[in-house]
């Protein structure tokens, strides 16, 4: 159903290889200053980037990610990053 991260001057990891998203597009805020997180998601989960970052950034570094059986999984994460990053991984 979505969710909050905030890291103030430290960082986080974020596995969320095992998990289903509900119906529809999820909504994980992020909020990062000096600080930022990893977040992992399985191969078949959509990730839009709305993330504004000032000094800092945040990626999909995942290669070609594509749904496997034609339903639409769209994890949306939207935030702010200053002096930060963060990063979606495969």
């Amino acid at each position: 159903r979505g969710g909050r991260i905030t890291s103030i001057f430290g960082g986080s990891e974020l596995d969320l290889t095992g998990s289903e998203l509900a119906e529809g597009p999820q909504v994980l805020e992020v909020f990062y200053i000096f600080g930022g997180s990893s977040i992992k998601v399985p191969a078949d989960w959509i990730v839009t980037n709305k993330v504004t970052a000032i000094l800092g950034g945040f990626s999909d570094k995942r290669s070609n990610p594509s749904p496997t059986d034609g339903i639409r999984k769209e994890l949306v994460v939207r935030g702010t990053v200053i002096f930060g990053g963060g990063e979606i991984k495969g």
